[in-house]
């Protein structure tokens, strides 16, 4: 499990069950127990529901990281005391 912070981070959405999230890219504005909000570099602000998407993000060392969203599902302090 992930247990970092997202809010910052430029994510990709790599699969979903809504086909109009596909390839969505953007930076984390906002997190939800349920919801990440980004925006978009068309600066347009989307919620994505985490348990129908997987994620990918660069991790510290620029390499990607995959994420299951239905994983990360929590508030963001729930997941990262563990």
């Amino acid at each position: 499990m992930y247990s970092g912070m997202l809010i910052g981070r430029e994510v990709e959405v790599l699969a979903s069950r809504d086909l109009t999230m596909l390839k969505l890219k953007g930076m984390v504005i906002d997190e939800t127990k349920n919801l990440l909000v980004l925006r978009t570099t068309l600066d347009r602000e989307v919620k994505i529901p985490k348990s129908i998407v997987i994620i990918s993000l660069a991790n510290g060392k620029g390499e990607p990281l995959v994420l299951d969203g239905s994983k990360i599902v929590g508030t963001p302090a729930e997941r990262i005391k563990g």
